[in-house]
């Protein structure tokens, strides 16, 4: 027998999504993304001074780029662009989750 959606196995609503898979979806998609833009956040930024830099003068490889860029602008350098980067990520981690509630809504039509 399948439980209803939004009831576990022990017969309870969750308490804060209730019966409403779309919002627990659309709320790990943001923590899924947010957690993934801050775990990666400084090595983007380093990789980004080394591509920025032709000569290949000032950041020749990413080590470099990291203890340079602490050292050059602080911690703070490191974590500039954040924000816009959590947002992009959570973006692209719905589109992925949007795909999958697509493609549960086209099994659902075609076995009814």
């Amino acid at each position: 027998e399948k439980t209803p959606e939004g009831i576990d196995d022990d017969g309870h609503r969750h308490p804060i999504f209730g019966n409403n898979p779309f919002l627990a979806r659309i709320a790990g998609a943001r923590i899924g993304g947010s957690f993934a833009a801050i775990a990666s956040h400084p090595d983007e930024c380093a990789k980004t001074f080394v591509q920025s830099d032709m000569t290949t003068y000032k950041w020749p490889n990413t080590r470099v780029a990291v203890f340079r860029g602490e050292v050059e602008g602080g911690m703070g350098k490191m974590w500039n662009g954040l924000g816009p980067r959590i947002a992009r990520l959570s973006g692209a981690a719905f589109v992925c989750i949007f795909q999958e509630l697509a493609m549960e809504w086209k099994t659902n039509q075609m076995n009814d």
